[in-house]
């Protein structure tokens, strides 16, 4: 019988359930990991091994749930004893985590860029006795056609290529309101407004609805302010260079 596993968030931590493929139902009750294991982490990606014994997951490590920058590693979890193992220390992120079938190695996805754009990922193994850890070249055929174009767009949309449009704009809008409304601070005004309403959102969004879009709502407040303090400097020197 076919059995899919998956994690779903109940409001609080990631629980672990099974999909039947032969029945189409999902088992909630129980869990493929006892309730007040759960609630003690999250089990991102879950993947259960050949065997049924072992559930292998990725998880915020320890270190950096202090810091705004989440690293993601590797997990193994005895579900006989319910004891969790970390396999990876690699600072990343990372995702996809698979078992292999006749060999005691788990293949996944290390995203090297993290938590950069765009996204660079490569392919690894672990072995989960040694933890001894072997990247895998993959020799995939060049593509015929010319995509470079297409990746230096890739590349050129990102957060700092915002940023850099959004600064530019509001500061061509402050220039041209100082030589024609005598109001060259109002852009930087509304910038910081909408840095603060963004900011206090992000608390509603977190409180109300779900932590992680709160946070994102956060750091774009922080990214707000950071561009509005550097437009405030920009218009306040050249006024100066103006007179």
């Amino acid at each position: 019988m076919g059995v899919v596993q998956f994690s779903e968030f109940d409001g609080e931590k990631e629980q672990v359930y099974s999909y039947s493929l032969e029945d189409s139902a999902v088992n909630e009750t129980p869990s493929v990991v006892p309730k007040d294991t759960a609630n003690a982490r999250s089990f991102n990606e879950p993947q259960l091994s050949p065997d049924g014994e072992q559930l292998a997951f990725t998880q915020v490590s320890e270190e950096s749930q202090e810091i705004s920058l989440f690293k993601y590693e590797l997990f193994l979890m005895d579900l006989e004893t319910q004891e969790v193992e970390r396999l990876t220390y690699l600072k990343t992120a990372v995702i996809s985590p698979v078992f292999f079938h006749d060999d005691n190695k788990i293949a996944f996805l290390e995203n090297t860029n993290w938590s950069a754009e765009p996204a660079e990922y490569r392919l690894m193994t672990i072995d989960t006795a040694t933890h001894d850890i072997e990247a895998v070249e993959l020799d995939a055929p060049q593509s015929e056609e010319d995509n470079r174009l297409i990746q230096m767009l890739d590349r050129a949309v990102n957060s700092l290529t915002v940023a850099i449009l959004y600064i530019l704009l509001m500061s061509l809008l402050s220039v041209y309101l100082l030589h024609y409304a005598g109001k060259a601070y109002l852009p930087s005004i509304i910038s910081f407004s909408l840095g603060i309403l963004t900011f206090a959102a992000s608390f509603v969004v977190a409180a109300a609805a779900n932590a992680w879009y709160g946070m994102g709502l956060g750091m774009l407040a922080a990214g707000i302010f950071g561009c509005s303090i550097i437009i405030l400097l920009f218009i306040f020197i050249y006024k100066r260079f103006v007179k």
